[in-house]
Parts: C-alpha cells; sequence; structure tokens
C-alpha cells in the first residue's frame, strides 16, 4: 500500500509554488457553484463565446472552480482551442488552493502524463484523495473503485464501502451503484442485500441503466427482495430498450423458455437478434438453437452456424462444441441436453 497519507498538504504547497503570480486568490465562499460551472462548459460547448468570458474572467480574478472549468474547456477544445497545456496550467493554479474539482482533474492529468505532466500514479492519487477528502464526489468513487479492485492502494472492502457511501450520499449514481452492487453481490446477511438494493433503486431511478438490469436480476431471483419476475422483465426492458445487450438477452432467453413470462418464440426472436447483432455471445448461441430448430422462424442451419461462428470467434465454449458436433455429427444438442434437431448440411 503506498504512504500518501500526508502527500495531499505537500503536493498543494508546491502546487502554490509553480502557479504563484499566475492568479490572485479569493475567498472560496465567493466561487461560483460547479452548477454554474457545468452550465458555462455546456454553453460554450454548443459555441457561445459569452461563457468562456466570464470563465476567463473569473479564473483571472481567483476563482478556482472558473479555473477548473476553463481548463476543462481548454482541455475537451469548448469554445476554445484545444490546449492540454493550458488546461494542466488552470487546474494546478485550481488545486493550489485546494479545490477539490481542481484536484480531482490534476489527479486524472498526471496519472494519464496529460498536458506535459509526467505521468505518475503516486501523485495522481495523493491528488485524489485530497480532492476527496474535500468532498467531491466523483474522486470519492474513484477511491472506492480503487481500494474495492486493489488497485494504487492494498485492497480494503471497508475504505470502498466508506468512499463509496460519501460519494453516493452526494447522490451520485454511479457511487450508488457500485456499492449497491457490492453489498448485494456480496450478500453477507440479508440486511445487507436489502441494503444495496436500496442504493442501486436509487441509482436506476436516476437513469442508470446498469443498476436496472442489477435490479432486474435481483427481481427475478428474489434476492435482497422479494421475487418478482414482472418487475424483473420491466426493468430489463428498460435497459434493453436503451440498448444494453444483456438486457436483450435476457428478455429473449425469457421470452423463449417462458421465464415469468408466456412463452412468445416472436419476441425471443426480436430480442436475441438485437442483442446478437450487438455482439452478444450468449444470444448468439441461443438464437442459434432457435434457428436450428425453426421456433418463431423458418428453420435454417446455415444461420445457425454463422451465429455459432461468431460466438466461438470470441470465446464461447457452447458455441465452440455445437460446431465441433456439427463436424461429428448429425445432431446438435444444447446445453439443457435435449436435441434441437438435425444438422442439415
Amino acid at each position: 500500500m503506498l504512504a500518501v497519507s500526508a502527500r495531499p498538504s505537500i503536493l498543494i504547497l508546491l502546487l502554490a509554488f509553480v502557479v504563484a503570480g499566475c492568479a490572485g486568490t479569493r475567498d472560496p465562499a465567493t466561487f461560483m457553484p460547479l452548477k454554474t460551472v457545468e452550465s458555462l462548459l455546456d454553453r460554450a460547448k454548443a459555441g457561445d463565446g459569452q461563457a468562456i468570458a466570464v470563465l476567463r474572467r473569473e479564473a483571472a480574478d481567483g476563482d478556482a472552480r472558473a479555473q477548473y472549468g476553463l481548463g476543462r474547456a481548454y482541455a475537451q477544445g469548448f469554445g476554445v482551442p484545444a490546449d492540454a497545456a493550458a488546461a494542466v496550467r488552470l487546474w494546478q493554479a485550481s488545486a493550489a488552493v485546494g479545490e477539490p474539482a481542481g484536484l480531482h482533474a490534476l489527479g486524472i492529468a498526471t496519472a494519464d502524463g496529460f498536458g506535459g505532466l509526467a505521468a505518475s500514479p503516486e501523485r495522481a492519487l495523493a491528488l485524489w484523495r485530497a480532492a476527496a477528502e474535500g468532498g467531491h464526489a466523483e474522486a470519492q468513487n474513484l477511491l472506492g473503485v480503487l481500494y474495492a479492485e486493489g488497485r494504487l492502494v492494498a485492497a480494503d472492502p471497508v475504505q470502498a464501502i466508506a468512499w463509496w457511501t460519501q460519494a453516493a450520499q452526494q447522490g451520485l449514481s454511479i457511487a450508488q451503484y457500485n456499492l449497491g452492487g457490492w453489498l448485494a453481490a456480496r450478500g453477507m446477511t440479508f440486511a445487507e442485500m436489502a441494503e444495496g438494493s436500496r442504493w442501486l433503486h436509487l441509482a436506476a431511478d436516476q437513469g442508470d441503466i446498469e443498476a436496472q438490469v442489477f435490479l432486474a436480476n435481483l427481481y427475478f431471483s428474489g434476492e435482497g427482495v422479494a421475487r418478482d419476475p414482472g418487475e424483473a422483465m420491466r426493468r430489463w426492458r428498460i435497459a434493453a430498450e436503451a440498448g444494453h445487450s444483456d438486457a436483450q438477452f435476457s428478455m429473449g432467453n425469457a421470452y423463449a423458455q417462458g421465464l415469468g413470462t408466456p412463452q412468445d418464440p416472436l419476441a425471443a426472436v426480436a430480442w436475441l437478434t438485437r442483442a446478437a447483432d450487438g455482439g452478444h455471445a450468449e444470444a448468439q448461441v441461443l438464437l442459434g438453437e432457435i434457428y436450428l430448430h425453426g421456433q418463431g422462424v423458418p428453420r435454417d442451419a446455415a444461420a445457425a452456424r454463422a451465429l455459432w461462428e461468431k460466438a466461438a470467434a470470441g470465446g464461447n465454449r457452447q458455441a465452440a462444441r455445437y460446431l465441433e458436433q456439427w463436424t461429428q455429427t448429425a445432431v446438435v444438442e444444447p446445453a439443457n441436453g435435449d436435441a434441437v434437431g438435425e444438422v442439415v448440411r
């Protein structure tokens, strides 16, 4: 584990020397709200030159949040020519006075070696920690991920949960999803699974599609929530219509096998085709079975083989087994052991 607890203050002190003279500082209570910064960036992206003028004026007057925002504009070319070095200088100025948004952005730049900075994961971690301790929700979520995965720090589920909780309580949907998913998947107690479900609901209510899929799976299995296949289908449909291939597969599989809904071969083929077209290997395998058997579609062995070849090319073992059977016998057996039908060569 990296020993970084004392580094944020040292880094900020060093940054203060780096950016000394770049701009005056002022009382943080007078900084523009981050929502205002984001609104100005949206306007700048749309070509509103006045938005950039406001950010320039406030940044020059020592508003560290405006410095962060103007840095974003330079980094992404919103209303100004893209200039990575200028973005970094502005983030350094913002970070030097401890602005969490500036610290977070500078951390990302430092991790990537952006704008001429020497890439340094250790310095990036120190900056992210300083941002998180300053209340920056995205930095808190990131620290949660690092602790959960054991990247840059020793894996520590307690720390992961603590940081995700802080970010989730601020309403950050990705943190709510991470926290809820972790608790629900770990499921050490029913109460923990129920708490995970609560956070997943909050994330889904904000439009997080991954949370919708996770909740659908919980409702289908009855883990952490009362089993409700109808609610599972409703949530899968929301995600499937948004283009989520796992949800599309789940919809197709449910209709194909009558899981929590009446069997509907036509609906099964429609959803599985969307998932298969998106590269979903399990959908390609199941749709191949359906084509070989002729359920809801005309029997088409060539289409079945083409789908299995795509899935096998992506590493799907079931598809590879089907193709091997194809060369050895006239019958292909699906995963459930029932013969689908003779292969038409």
